[in-house]
């Protein structure tokens, strides 16, 4: 797992003081559910699973890029994934990587938010799966914040279940979600 230490420092490195702590828990139990689900997942997948959302260490903090937009638009299906692929391949690249485990982790990153074969399916489901566990808390708060905002962040909630492709991901997922959900209606 070389490169996937080399990842993780720069994963780890990119993202602010602010965003680290739940950033940093849902990349690391989005490996532990990609093992759970793949015990024999190669370095590529862990790679792809931790570094599924480096995107977000990129964007401009500057402006707020949720203004107007439903948090399933297609600059967060397509261009985030994309955008993340691209700066994990150039990293991996820079640091020796083979073509194959490029390709593959980028091709993985890229389509987590959609899915298509297989295996991008398995990291879509078990993003959605640590999303549940470990990312609610941040949507509540902006939801507090911003009650403009509770629908948007309630068609995320949804999105994010009903993306689950695989009936024991969602069984895991389920409760994480109606929990979600209920938080959301209280607000």
């Amino acid at each position: 797992m070389k490169y996937f230490e080399l990842v993780k420092k720069f994963v780890d490195d990119s993202f602010t003081k602010a965003e680290v702590a739940s950033d940093l828990k849902h990349f690391e139990r989005t490996v532990y559910w990609l093992k759970q689900f793949k015990p024999d997942a190669d370095e590529a997948f862990v790679i792809a699973a931790y570094a599924h959302d480096m995107e977000r260490a990129f964007r401009d903090k500057t402006t707020d890029i949720f203004e107007g937009k439903n948090y399933t638009d297609a600059y967060f299906t397509e261009e985030h994934p994309r955008k993340g692929a691209e700066i994990i391949a150039e990293f991996l690249s820079k640091n020796g990587a083979s073509h194959e485990m490029i390709e593959k982790v980028k091709s993985l990153i890229a389509n987590h938010e959609l899915g298509g074969d297989p295996d991008q399916n398995l990291l879509k489901d078990v993003d959605s799966v640590s999303f549940f566990e470990n990312q609610i808390p941040h949507f509540i708060r902006i939801a507090q914040k911003k009650p403009d905002r509770a629908d948007k962040i309630r068609k995320k909630f949804d999105w994010m279940f009903e993306r689950i492709t695989s009936a024991k991901a969602k069984e895991i997922a389920r409760p994480m979600y109606q929990a979600a959900i209920k938080q959301l209606e209280q607000i």
